[in-house]
């Protein structure tokens, strides 16, 4: 599980160039995130069990829908090391 979790950061960690979601999140949208965030903060203390299948469900779509940046990432992985290897 450790593995998946460092691997998963460093992964994300290079996705960020490719979304540009640093360049974006600004005004209405961190207002979002800290928003979604509070949501969940408050759902933990309100309920754990509710917190924890909320954010369990909310881990699940996140995976679902970074597939395809995963599939981008590889390509861009493949590219580069093509170009390396030349």
């Amino acid at each position: 599980i450790s593995f998946a979790y460092i691997y998963h950061y460093l992964n994300w960690f290079s996705k960020t160039a490719i979304i540009g979601w640093h360049k974006r999140l600004i005004g209405k949208r961190i207002w979002l995130v800290v928003s979604l965030w509070s949501v969940f903060v408050l759902l933990f203390y309100l309920d754990y069990r509710l917190g924890f299948y909320s954010a369990l469900g909310l881990s699940f779509l996140h995976v679902i829908l970074e597939f395809p940046l995963n599939v981008a990432s590889v390509k861009g992985i493949v590219v580069w090391a093509h170009g390396k290897l030349r």
